[in-house]
Protein backbone atom coordinates (compact mmCIF):
# COMPACT_ATOMS: atom_id res chain seq x y z
CA UNK A 1 0.00 0.00 0.00
CA UNK A 2 1.29 3.24 -1.34
CA UNK A 3 1.23 6.36 1.60
CA UNK A 4 -1.59 8.69 0.61
CA UNK A 5 1.46 11.65 0.16
CA UNK A 6 3.11 9.37 -2.47
CA UNK A 7 -0.87 9.33 -4.64
CA UNK A 8 -0.07 10.91 -8.12
CA UNK A 9 -3.08 12.74 -7.99
CA UNK A 10 -1.41 14.59 -4.47
CA UNK A 11 2.43 14.10 -5.28
CA UNK A 12 2.43 16.06 -8.86
CA UNK A 13 6.17 17.43 -10.29
CA UNK A 14 5.53 20.80 -8.17
CA UNK A 15 5.15 18.77 -5.23
CA UNK A 16 8.20 17.01 -5.25
CA UNK A 17 10.46 19.80 -6.13
CA UNK A 18 8.32 20.99 -2.87
CA UNK A 19 9.49 18.18 -0.91
CA UNK A 20 13.21 17.52 -2.22
CA UNK A 21 13.75 21.53 -1.67
CA UNK A 22 12.14 21.17 2.52
CA UNK A 23 14.40 18.02 3.02
CA UNK A 24 17.36 19.78 1.53
CA UNK A 25 17.26 22.89 3.61
CA UNK A 26 16.78 20.73 6.51
CA UNK A 27 20.07 18.58 6.02
CA UNK A 28 22.05 22.17 4.85
CA UNK A 29 20.65 23.55 8.51
CA UNK A 30 21.78 20.25 10.53
CA UNK A 31 25.79 20.56 8.69
CA UNK A 32 25.78 24.35 9.62
CA UNK A 33 24.64 23.93 13.03
CA UNK A 34 27.07 21.05 13.71
CA UNK A 35 30.10 23.07 12.47
CA UNK A 36 31.61 25.18 15.23
CA UNK A 37 34.78 25.99 17.02
CA UNK A 38 36.06 22.95 18.84
CA UNK A 39 38.92 25.20 19.97
CA UNK A 40 39.44 25.82 24.04
CA UNK A 41 40.38 29.47 22.80
CA UNK A 42 39.45 32.13 25.85
CA UNK A 43 40.47 35.12 24.33
CA UNK A 44 38.29 37.81 23.32
CA UNK A 45 35.03 38.12 25.25
CA UNK A 46 35.55 35.05 26.77
CA UNK A 47 38.78 35.92 28.88
CA UNK A 48 36.20 38.19 30.94
CA UNK A 49 36.18 35.47 33.05
CA UNK A 50 39.79 35.96 33.95
CA UNK A 51 40.18 39.23 34.84
CA UNK A 52 40.92 40.01 38.72
CA UNK A 53 42.88 39.51 40.99
CA UNK A 54 44.22 35.93 41.56
CA UNK A 55 46.10 34.86 45.18
CA UNK A 56 47.72 32.16 46.38
CA UNK A 57 48.79 32.07 50.02
CA UNK A 58 52.23 30.49 51.34
CA UNK A 59 52.99 29.43 54.93
CA UNK A 60 56.47 30.16 56.01
CA UNK A 61 56.21 30.14 60.00
CA UNK A 62 53.71 29.03 62.17
CA UNK A 63 51.94 32.99 62.38
CA UNK A 64 53.22 34.80 59.14
CA UNK A 65 52.78 34.02 55.50
CA UNK A 66 52.96 35.37 52.36
CA UNK A 67 50.65 36.19 49.02
CA UNK A 68 51.55 35.58 45.45
CA UNK A 69 49.35 37.64 43.02
CA UNK A 70 48.53 38.12 39.45
CA UNK A 71 46.56 40.97 38.26
CA UNK A 72 44.89 40.43 35.18
CA UNK A 73 42.81 43.96 33.99
CA UNK A 74 40.13 44.42 31.32
CA UNK A 75 42.13 46.29 28.60
CA UNK A 76 44.82 43.49 28.59
CA UNK A 77 47.42 44.62 31.42
CA UNK A 78 49.26 42.44 33.63
CA UNK A 79 50.58 42.64 37.00
CA UNK A 80 52.38 40.45 39.60
CA UNK A 81 52.70 40.76 43.19
CA UNK A 82 54.26 39.41 46.41
CA UNK A 83 53.42 40.35 49.94
CA UNK A 84 53.20 39.69 53.72
CA UNK A 85 50.42 38.40 55.49
CA UNK A 86 48.67 42.23 56.71
CA UNK A 87 50.29 44.23 53.94
CA UNK A 88 48.88 45.95 51.02
CA UNK A 89 50.33 44.12 47.20
CA UNK A 90 52.31 46.29 44.94
CA UNK A 91 51.76 45.59 41.76
CA UNK A 92 54.69 45.02 39.49
CA UNK A 93 54.45 44.74 36.02
CA UNK A 94 53.58 46.53 32.93
CA UNK A 95 53.13 43.30 30.97
CA UNK A 96 50.36 42.78 28.45
CA UNK A 97 48.46 39.24 28.89
CA UNK A 98 46.46 36.93 26.05
CA UNK A 99 44.98 33.57 26.84
CA UNK A 100 45.04 30.97 23.55
CA UNK A 101 43.80 27.15 24.15
CA UNK A 102 43.76 27.31 27.58
CA UNK A 103 47.55 28.67 27.76
CA UNK A 104 48.10 32.45 29.32
CA UNK A 105 51.10 34.53 27.84
CA UNK A 106 52.33 37.37 30.06
CA UNK A 107 54.51 39.66 27.82
CA UNK A 108 56.57 42.90 28.27
CA UNK A 109 56.62 45.97 25.92
CA UNK A 110 59.62 44.98 24.05
CA UNK A 111 57.04 41.45 23.13
CA UNK A 112 59.22 39.23 25.41
CA UNK A 113 57.23 36.51 26.72
CA UNK A 114 58.14 36.74 30.35
CA UNK A 115 55.39 34.01 31.69
CA UNK A 116 53.52 31.34 29.94
CA UNK A 117 51.76 28.61 31.80
CA UNK A 118 48.71 25.66 30.49
CA UNK A 119 45.59 26.31 32.82
CA UNK A 120 42.40 25.25 34.09
CA UNK A 121 39.93 27.24 35.45
CA UNK A 122 36.91 26.09 37.66
CA UNK A 123 33.44 25.95 36.46
CA UNK A 124 32.25 28.38 39.00
CA UNK A 125 35.21 30.70 38.02
CA UNK A 126 36.52 31.25 41.46
CA UNK A 127 39.89 29.21 40.99
CA UNK A 128 42.31 28.79 38.36
CA UNK A 129 45.29 26.39 38.22
CA UNK A 130 48.31 26.61 36.60
CA UNK A 131 50.79 24.63 35.30
CA UNK A 132 53.52 26.17 35.53
CA UNK A 133 55.95 28.21 33.53
CA UNK A 134 57.36 27.13 30.97
CA UNK A 135 59.79 30.07 30.07
CA UNK A 136 61.52 29.58 33.30
CA UNK A 137 61.69 33.01 34.41
CA UNK A 138 61.27 35.39 36.94
CA UNK A 139 57.26 33.72 37.55
CA UNK A 140 58.08 29.97 38.47
CA UNK A 141 55.99 30.54 41.45
CA UNK A 142 53.11 31.21 39.32
CA UNK A 143 51.97 27.63 39.88
CA UNK A 144 49.09 25.51 41.52
CA UNK A 145 45.33 26.86 42.90
CA UNK A 146 44.75 30.82 42.62
CA UNK A 147 41.76 31.79 44.36
CA UNK A 148 39.96 34.89 42.54
CA UNK A 149 39.64 38.02 44.68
Amino acid sequence: MVPPFFNKTIMNKKNYLSLFAVIAVAMFSISFASCGSDDDDISGSNSSALVGIWTQFHEEEAFVGYYIGIKLDANGDAAYSEWSYGKTPVWDGGGKWIVKDNVLTVTVPNGSVVYSSFFTLSSDGKTITFAGDTTRGHFETIKGEFIKQ
